[in-house]
């Protein structure tokens, strides 16, 4: 059910076997899984992410802060980017 939930699989299909399931998932899946591991190697992400304002926004807990700096609004681009593609 939580596959035909979030469009995996179509609804009132019936059983489906564990082929099915599984191919249902990476035709679907693998290409957001592909961007992710793209995104984690992109050495701008990682720059963004390792960066002072970054570590600190985070230890601190201030996460409305870091939703409204310049470096968050870049690393989201840059991930809306990727998922475009």
């Amino acid at each position: 059910p939580t596959l035909r939930n979030f469009g995996l699989l179509e609804r009132g299909s019936g059983p489906v076997s564990a082929e099915a399931l599984a191919e249902a998932f990476t035709s679907q899946a693998g290409p957001i899984l592909r961007s992710v591991e793209v995104l984690r190697n992109d050495d701008a992400v990682q720059e963004i992410l390792t960066g002072e304002w970054a570590r600190y926004a985070i230890e601190s807990r201030d996460y409305v802060g870091l939703a409204l700096s310049e470096e968050f609004s870049e690393l989201f681009e840059r991930v809306l980017e990727e998922f475009r593609r």
